[in-house]
C-alpha cells in the first residue's frame, strides 16, 4: 500500500470522512470563539463535555465515562467553568454521597450564544457547498444522532447491538 491508496480508503470511508469533518468543523468553531472573546474560552476538552451539560445536571463518574476521559480530566476541565460560574456542583437528590455538575443560568446563556458561532460556520458552508446539500446532511446526522446516544448507554459502546433485521 502507498499513501494514494491509503487517501482513496480514507475518501471512501464514512465514519473517517465524518471524524475528520467534525475535527475541522470543531477546530474552526474553537478559533472563532476565541477570536470573538479576545481570549481562549473554548479550550479542546470542553467541546466533549458539552453535549453533556445540562440544567438537570450529570455525575461528573457519568461524563467521565461517557466521553471516555478520566474523572480528573473531568474536574480539570469543569474548574473554569466553575470558575466562570457557568457551571456548579450540586447534591445528588438521589444518592446523598454523590455530586452532580450542571449548567448554571449563566453557562446555558453562554452555551447558546455559542451556538451562533457555529451558526456562522453553517452559513458559510451553505455557501460553499450548497444550503440543499448541507440540509441534506443534516436531516441524516439528526437521524444518526439517536442511534450514537443509544450505542453510548450500552455496556460496551465499541461493540454496538445489531437490531432485527441485521441492521445495526
Amino acid at each position: 500500500m502507498n499513501t494514494a491508496q491509503l487517501h482513496r480508503r480514507q475518501a471512501e470511508n464514512f465514519g473517517y470522512t465524518l471524524l475528520t469533518c467534525a475535527r475541522l468543523f470543531d477546530a474552526l468553531a474553537h478559533g472563532l470563539l476565541n477570536r470573538q472573546a479576545g481570549k481562549v474560552v473554548a479550550p479542546p476538552g470542553l467541546v466533549r463535555l458539552v453535549p453533556h451539560l445540562t440544567f438537570d445536571g450529570i455525575r461528573p463518574s457519568d461524563l467521565a465515562r461517557l466521553t471516555d476521559v478520566s474523572k480528573q480530566a473531568v474536574s480539570q476541565t469543569l474548574a473554569p467553568l466553575v470558575e466562570q460560574g457557568l457551571v456548579e456542583y450540586v447534591d445528588d437528590p438521589r444518592d446523598g454521597r454523590a455530586r452532580r455538575v450542571r449548567l448554571t443560568q449563566k453557562g446555558g446563556e453562554t452555551f447558546v450564544s455559542a451556538l451562533s458561532a457555529l451558526r456562522q460556520l453553517e452559513r458559510a458552508l451553505a455557501d460553499r457547498v450548497g444550503a440543499e446539500k448541507l440540509a441534506d446532511l443534516f436531516e441524516a446526522l439528526k437521524a444518526i444522532r439517536p442511534v450514537l446516544e443509544e450505542w453510548s448507554r450500552l455496556p460496551n459502546p465499541g461493540k454496538p447491538s445489531r437490531r432485527p433485521g441485521g441492521a445495526a
